[in-house]
């Protein structure tokens, strides 16, 4: 402090128990975001501490899955017109935004038209998940962490 007195800076973690070691309060997911109790004394002539609350928080990484389509008119011929593909945005050089290396998207999409006309393609259902043990049992559902824009075709 101003005075020359030594600061001790304390992190509660969940269990209750306090640590110096900031790196003992983690979060992974967007739902551990948490208000962290923080206390501060000096070992000099001061007793008691100073409390205060810090914010840990993970906010959603946003993400753009872009269902296919066609980018031109497509003839009348009778028959149905079908696409299922989809694009899921990768992670920028940056790593803010797009999918996590690792991790998949599980999309159900599908465009569709047999009639003269323009048609929009749906997303039935969207699920991002890390990977899994073996063919992906294990893998846990991490969709809440991700703020989804779905660009239908």
């Amino acid at each position: 402090d101003e005075n020359g007195n030594d600061l001790k800076i304390e992190y509660q973690k969940a269990d209750g128990s306090w640590t110096e070691d900031p790196s003992e309060i983690t979060a992974t997911n967007v739902s551990d975001s948490a208000t962290v109790n923080v206390r501060v004394s000096s070992e000099g002539n001061y007793n008691g501490y100073v409390n205060g609350t810090e914010e840990l928080k993970i906010t959603a990484r946003p993400i753009t899955i872009t269902g296919d389509g066609w980018t031109s008119d497509q003839p009348y011929t009778g028959s149905e017109y079908q696409t299922t593909t989809y694009t899921v945005e990768e992670a920028n050089a940056e790593n803010t935004r797009g999918l996590v290396t690792g991790q998949t998207a599980e999309v159900a999409y599908e465009l569709k038209g047999t009639n003269a006309g323009e048609y929009t393609g749906t997303f039935k259902s969207v699920a991002i998940k890390t990977a899994g043990g073996v063919l992906g049992i294990g893998a846990k559902d991490v969709t809440a962490n991700y703020t989804v824009t779905k660009t239908p075709g």
